[in-house]
């Protein structure tokens, strides 16, 4: 036991100097688990099993070794494991898999026709009833009436639509699908979201992405796109919404760590909000 508490003082001397490197990802990470390795310490009794004790020191006794992204999950399993970031990564297990007898509502109209022949592509039966207006059809989801809608987000005439990224974050929706549709009237292009309740994701890992709200922009966004880039991660966009204090990111993330990725997020920006992880159709 002496041993470990020293291997845990011996990590805990190493935090200082591991978080001046301000856009390592990985450094940061293993500083937050050398901090944990010390709490950990202080809180084993007495007569503490020494074969336990062995594991932890297998594990925090040299704080530069690789710690791969299943060992971060685990020992961060705890206090993670309901977090909506890490909820989305897990769901990368069930990709392909489609819902049966699942309803979707959304308002009416020559584009949302179009996006909802895209998105029932995906499914064995989707059923469709309408809705008067966009928040009726957010509530209807909330309110586990239907288990879908579908929205615009975004259109080349007017870029990115605030009131829709905003009923998104007050019914906390997540983003499943995303499609462009073409107006057959101005030639202008429109993206659409399929939105649910709950974090799902459709097709396979092509082109698969990531989006999610960060708060103060100004100060953070260098360091996620960095951390990003590092774990194989594309950017794709950023909408900055400066009278809100937030900006939303969309990565591409077919090829990239999404689970470190995560987990960064989870520990360096625990106010970020994730959107979703899903294929662009």
């Amino acid at each position: 036991m002496d041993t470990f508490y020293k291997d845990a003082d011996i990590c805990l001397k190493n935090i200082s100097s591991l978080k001046q490197t301000k856009y390592s990802a990985d450094i940061r990470i293993d500083a937050h688990i050398s901090e944990l390795a010390y709490t950990l310490s202080k809180l084993l009794p007495k007569g503490f099993s020494e074969e336990i004790a062995d594991g932890y020191r297998s594990i925090f006794a040299d704080i530069t070794k690789e710690l791969d992204c299943k060992q971060r999950l685990l020992l961060y399993g705890h206090t993670a494991k309901n977090e909506p970031c890490l909820t989305f990564a897990e769901k990368l297990t069930e990709m392909g898999r489609k819902k049966k007898n699942a309803s979707a509502v959304y308002v009416k109209n020559a584009l949302g026709d179009l996006a909802f022949e895209r998105f029932s592509k995906h499914f064995d039966k989707l059923s469709v009833y309408y809705a008067d207006d966009f928040e009726s059809a957010l509530e209807d989801v909330y309110y586990s009436k239907a288990d879908y809608t579908i929205i615009p987000i975004s259109s080349s005439k007017n870029g990115r639509l605030l009131h829709f990224n905003d009923l998104i974050l007050r019914y906390e929706m997540k983003i499943c699908m995303k499609c462009s549709v073409h107006s057959n009237t101005d030639d202008s292009e429109s993206e659409f979201l399929l939105l649910s309740k709950n974090a799902e994701v459709f097709g396979n890992r092509d082109g698969l992405h990531f989006e999610f709200l960060l708060s103060d922009p100004q100060k953070s966004l260098i360091s996620v796109l960095k951390a990003a880039q590092q774990y194989g991660c594309e950017y794709v966009s950023s909408f900055t919404f400066p009278e809100k204090d937030h900006a939303v990111i969309e990565l591409d993330i077919s090829q990239g760590d999404i689970n470190a990725l995560c987990l960064y997020l989870f520990l360096e920006f625990p106010r970020h909000i994730p959107m979703g992880i899903y294929n662009v159709i």
